[in-house]
C-alpha cells in the first residue's frame, strides 16, 4: 500500500489543522521527496490548495527570509477526504492503455 486509507488521514489532517479551506505549503529535509508525497496524498483526497515549497526551509532562510523554530499548536479542523481517482494509475488502468499514444509513463 502505498497511500494511508482515506479516514486515517482525514483525521491526521484534522488534527494539524488542515480543512477544505486551507492552503497548505510542505517541505521536509530530504529534497521534497517526502513532501511531495504528502502534496500528492491531499490532492488524491481532493485538496487542490497543497504544493511543495521549493527549495525547502534552506532555500528560504539562504533567500533571507523569516523562519519560526519551534511548536505551534495548530487548532483542529475536520478535513473531509473526497477521493480523486485521476490522482492515481491502477495496474489494470495502465494495461489497458499499453497502445495509447497520448499516454507517456515515468518512472
Amino acid at each position: 500500500v502505498t497511500l494511508i486509507a482515506a479516514e486515517p488521514f482525514a483525521a491526521l489532517m484534522g488534527r494539524l489543522g488542515v480543512d477544505g479551506a486551507s492552503t497548505v505549503l510542505v517541505y521536509d529535509d530530504v529534497w521534497g521527496m517526502h513532501g511531495a508525497r504528502v502534496v500528492w496524498a491531499l490532492r488524491r483526497y481532493g485538496h487542490g490548495a497543497a504544493a511543495l515549497l521549493s527549495g525547502g526551509a534552506e532555500g528560504w532562510a539562504a533567500a533571507g527570509l523569516p523562519l519560526t523554530r519551534g511548536t505551534t499548536l495548530a487548532f483542529p479542523r475536520r478535513f473531509v477526504p473526497m477521493s480523486d481517482e485521476r490522482q492515481r494509475a491502477e495496474t489494470s488502468w495502465v494495461q489497458a492503455r499499453t497502445g495509447d499514444r497520448s499516454l507517456l509513463l515515468l518512472d
